[in-house]
């Protein structure tokens, strides 16, 4: 399920954090990185997972224009934005996509973090909006 998904992660001086983002990631084939022109080592971190896609920008475009430019790379059926000091939990893709495969007419869906966790994703659906 996760060839089905695009994860794209925006850094800008992320090197404290981007290297367990990407670790936790190691099962996903489709990622995408936009560095918005750090000055630390995050470039050099991002660039030893040779599976992601590194997008370099010149200076900080900001976190929107860098997310655009990220999702005009995606090539598959979803995208996914990620913060890099998040860590996803192994079935967190499997049940995004199992959530999007239920629920067609969604535009957006969205992980959830619970018990004082805030670096650790699974998807929790909230049937109350759902359709």
């Amino acid at each position: 399920m996760s060839e089905r998904v695009t994860i794209v992660i925006i850094t800008f001086n992320s090197e404290k954090v981007i290297g367990d983002c990407l670790k936790s990631l190691s099962d996903i084939p489709n990622i995408i990185v936009v560095d918005n022109g750090s000055s630390d080592n995050t470039k050099n971190i991002v660039a030893e997972f040779k599976s992601v896609n590194l997008v370099n920008t010149s200076k900080n475009l900001g976190y929107g224009v860098g997310a655009n430019l990220g999702f005009s790379k995606v090539k598959t059926e979803f995208g996914m934005l990620l913060n890099p000091d998040v860590r996803l939990r192994q079935d967190a893709i499997k049940n995004l996509v199992q959530a999007a495969d239920r629920y067609v007419d969604s535009g957006i869906l969205a992980p959830k973090t619970w018990g004082g966790v805030t670096n650790a994703f699974n998807l929790v659906i909230d049937h109350s909006v759902a359709h």
